[in-house]
């Protein structure tokens, strides 16, 4: 549920992200709300689980690895996002020199920018969600359950 929400806000940012809309950022945040609060709650509750199964399965507590593996890929994922942004910018044109006076063309193009990253990140994150396995019965046999 979270990242349809997500989707729909990312298709909702068309219509947020306009000159004069100002106040309308505030439904921004709310629709973006849920994917952060997912990821603060959601991923550790599915880390606990997988570390539960791992142990089933090779007899060895290893949440360090899992914890470590999990910021690894929020940290590359974050310096992903900063480098894919820069690169956007320049590509469509956009000169920090110009403040809010860019062309329209430049506004046009953050925006398409902007919906069809926040849609296909919900996208793919639902697709890895779907897949996602852990049943009850291998969490609860771990000897701290």
């Amino acid at each position: 549920m979270y990242l349809r929400i997500d989707f729909f806000g990312g298709v909702a940012k068309w219509f947020i992200y306009q000159p004069g809309h100002n106040w309308w950022l505030i439904m921004d945040a709310a629709l973006s709300t849920s994917i952060w609060a997912g990821m603060g709650v959601l991923m550790h509750s599915m880390i606990a689980d997988q570390t539960d199964c791992d142990e089933n399965t090779h007899g060895v507590r290893r949440e360090g690895i899992f914890v470590s593996l999990q910021n690894l890929i929020v940290q590359l994922s974050v310096s992903f996002a900063f480098i894919a942004a820069g690169f956007s910018l320049n590509v469509i044109g956009f000169e920090a020199e110009l403040g809010a006076g860019q062309p329209s063309s430049t506004l046009l193009s953050m925006r398409i920018i902007l919906v069809t990253g926040t849609c296909i990140a919900a996208a793919l994150g639902y697709l890895v969600i779907s897949h996602y396995k852990a049943e009850e019965e291998s969490t609860n046999n771990s000897q701290f359950a």
